[in-house]
């Protein structure tokens, strides 16, 4: 599977357990070995990053002796380097979303086609409900509920069989079958960063890592759902944080506008902070992005949230009118923890910029996650709505944080609320 949240060994995982350090180490060398001693120097380097990591993928159930593989397809289908089986058991399609569009197209069309590449001759392929256009692929209807809650993949959760596909026919359309309840083990499904809640005292963490609009919507359906679940503060004093970060040619305007509209009108907009900041801390690297493109993604967002909020009318209850961001904050003798874009117009929203998660994480938290240390004393508040928003945390009874936009942010955050995952 990929991305992977935490440490790279999740990707290739046996028996549902990522591969030991060991064993990792073991088949990365004899690939990267065998490959550098078999390659043809004048005209072939080795497999890029996932390229290479899906070769050894195979080598590991190879040599391991699996009985059954489930491989997850990269980006599309067509082109994919996993698309090398020949004979697969069966194929599956997820729901359809606009992503990757500089490689997939930028229609439902175009990705079902990518998509649909995975299908192969007298195999069976199955597909949950899809738009109907792109649904010209797929025929049927055996239905099974999800099995995560508000399971972001499914808007109408149902498994429809595809047909067994012919030379030269995509599909063969099969009669619909009766509903059917799903498997203990569907039932039981987990996955870390969809859907889950950590409670750590006070502060409540629902990380979801959504960066679709059909999984933007199904994650603040479950977030609405999972707070409500939660007991209420005797005094009522709750905050929300929505903490996010979105990553390269997604429609982040869509993405923020749904996170918007779907709380505006329950509690007069959120009721609470949002923060940007990059999807990794200085424990991480991040070798497909420089700091500096991620922190402009940052303001970029913050600034386009601002917008939103003021074309709904909202006005942030904690910070004084007219309240104007001066720019972005000079680094302090400790390091900038806060960053605030310029703004034309008065700052409607607390809407922050840190440039470092664990920065950010601390600040929300504000010492009181176990996990997190307090954010610094000096210098870490310079602009009036970080100081007001903290002191709002400090006295909150219960705060209530959304992670959610990019997988990476929330691999991310679990990284630094469990860090046991990094063992």
């Amino acid at each position: 599977s990929s991305p992977h949240l935490v440490q790279v060994r999740e990707r290739i995982r046996i028996n549902g357990q990522p591969i030991s350090k060991e064993l990792f180490s073991k088949y990365f060398w004899l690939v990267y070995n065998r490959l550098e001693e078999t390659k043809d120097p004048a005209h072939t380097s080795m497999p890029a990053y996932f390229r290479f990591l899906t070769i050894m993928a195979f080598h590991v159930f190879l040599q391991e002796k699996v009985d059954l593989a489930v491989v997850e397809v990269g980006i599309g289908g067509a082109y994919d380097c996993t698309n090398i089986i020949r004979a697969p058991v069966v194929c599956g399609v997820s729901s359809l979303g606009i992503d990757h569009t500089s490689i997939l197209g930028d229609t439902m069309e175009k990705i079902a086609w990518q998509k649909g590449g995975i299908f192969k001759p007298g195999v069976p392929a199955f597909t949950v409900v899809q738009p109907e256009r792109p649904l010209e692929v797929t025929r049927g209807g055996l239905v099974l509920e999800p099995p995560l809650e508000g399971t972001a993949q499914l808007p109408t959760p149902r498994l429809i069989p595809a047909g067994i596909p012919v030379p030269g026919m995509w599909d063969v359309g099969v009669p619909a079958m009766p509903c059917a309840p799903p498997p203990p083990g569907l039932r039981d499904t987990e996955w870390l960063g969809r859907t889950q809640v950590l409670p750590h005292g006070p502060v409540t963490w629902y990380l979801d890592g959504a960066h679709t609009t059909s999984s933007v919507q199904a994650c603040v359906r479950w977030f609405r759902q999972a707070a409500l679940n939660q007991d209420k503060p005797h005094d009522g004093s709750e905050v929300r944080v929505l903490l996010f970060n979105a990553t390269g040619d997604r429609d982040t305007a869509a993405l923020l506008k749904l996170l918007l509209v779907r709380f505006w009108g329950e509690r007069g907009g959120w009721g609470g902070h949002c923060a940007w900041t990059p999807g990794f801390s200085a424990y991480q690297q991040n070798f497909n992005v420089t700091l500096e493109n991620a922190l402009t993604r940052c303001l970029e967002n913050q600034q386009m949230w601002t917008r939103l909020l003021e074309e709904k009318g909202g006005q942030d209850p904690w910070l004084p009118a007219p309240l104007r961001a001066g720019g972005l904050l000079q680094p302090a003798p400790r390091g900038t923890l806060l960053l605030v874009p310029p703004a034309p117009r008065p700052l409607n929203s607390s809407a922050l910029v840190f440039p470092c998660l664990a920065q950010a994480l601390r600040w929300v938290a504000q010492g009181r996650d176990p996990q997190l240390a307090a954010p610094a004393a000096t210098g870490a508040h310079l602009h009036p709505a970080a100081s007001s928003g903290a002191v709002l945390l400090r006295e909150a009874a219960a705060i209530r944080v959304l992670v959610t936009g990019s997988l990476h942010l929330v691999g991310g955050v679990l990284r630094l609320l469990d860090p046991a995952l990094s063992q």
